[in-house]
């Protein structure tokens, strides 16, 4: 270098010298993600700070366009999984899920809102009170010694408590017929019968079928089976609901049983799976990609890139990862 002359280096800010507003959004976006994320060297609180962004945009958002967009508050209800899972090293159980859904589904957070509790309509409800001239009858039926006959009748008349203790103590190998009898009253809405099939690990309970089309009508049905339910077939059927919500595209409710699934039981539902179910329906969706997080409804502040992905669902993805690894 020839003596008495100076070199500067300036550093320049590129995201100031682009133009298109996408680029920019993501260039802030990536920014304030402080990835790679590392169980060792990366602290909680600053995962968890950029969690609580995207939640606050996402409920800023529910407040300012319409608060019963199920496919926004499906959204909202992944940070809220991702910021639990981080929250507790990794450990969630299911009454936490279970909780989620709760706070996120008005028809199981207010008990007779609308008529309704926990989404079943009450006047389906078959009646509580007997009627006195049938339970007579009921009662004639067993001084005769006609306990069948007793039974037939009971449950006909929907005497179905009556009949129950009768058969526990005289007639137990009917039942499990009483007690089929009993829930064929409950309407299908009703999540107490869904917990019910899918406990009694019988091979045609389908959580999917009972799951009503419209969008936010699953939580109420997988949230008692979170609560009270952790066998190796009720998670299956909280996968086959994964798979159905895909279907229906509901695609961030069915990530988020397709995580809760991961928390759970273990299982692995990042790799495709390759089996005839997935051969012969091959747009069926069983694993996630990218788990869906962004807001579907908020154009303005989409982060989808040039690469063909979100940032936002990138992002998420590598939470999971960082808060499922803090488990150890």
């Amino acid at each position: 270098m020839p003596q008495g002359t100076s070199n500067a280096v300036t550093i320049t800010d590129v995201n100031g010298a682009r133009r298109d507003r996408s680029i920019q959004r993501n260039g802030v976006v990536s920014n304030h993600f402080k990835g790679p994320l590392s169980p060792e060297g990366t602290h909680r609180h600053i995962v968890r700070a950029y969690i609580d962004r995207q939640m606050e945009k996402i409920k800023t958002h529910l407040y300012q366009t319409d608060t019963r967009n199920d496919d926004v508050i499906d959204c909202l209800l992944i940070w809220e999984l991702l910021d639990r899972v981080v929250q507790q090293h990794g450990k969630v159980t299911g009454p936490d899920i279970a909780e989620l859904l709760v706070r996120s589904c008005p028809t199981l957070r207010e008990p007779g809102h609308g008529g309704e509790v926990g989404g079943a309509n009450l006047e389906n409800a078959p009646p509580t009170t007997p009627d006195p001239m049938a339970y007579k009858t009921y009662t004639h039926f067993i001084t005769k010694g006609l306990i069948d006959d007793a039974i037939n009748f009971a449950i006909d008349e929907g005497l179905f408590l009556d009949v129950l203790i009768l058969a526990r103590k005289l007639s137990p190998h009917r039942l499990e017929e009483i007690e089929e009898k009993y829930l064929a009253t409950r309407p299908p809405s009703d999540p107490v019968k869904t917990l019910l099939a899918v406990a009694g690990d019988r091979g045609d309970s389908c959580l999917s079928k009972m799951v009503p089309e419209e969008r936010g009508g699953w939580k109420r049905h997988a949230a008692p089976i979170f609560a009270n339910l952790k066998s190796h077939h009720a998670m299956e059927k909280i996968r086959k609901l994964g798979e159905e919500l895909a279907r229906r595209e509901c695609n961030a409710a069915a990530d988020f049983c397709f995580l809760a699934v991961a928390l759970l039981a273990g299982a692995d539902v990042f790799t495709p799976t390759i089996d005839p179910i997935t051969v012969l329906n091959p747009t069926l969706r069983r694993h996630i990609e990218l788990i869906h997080a962004r807001n579907p409804s908020d154009e303005t502040e989409s982060t989808h890139c040039e690469y063909g992905f979100s940032l936002t669902d990138l992002h998420a993805t590598e939470i999971f990862d960082y808060g499922f690894r803090l488990s150890g």
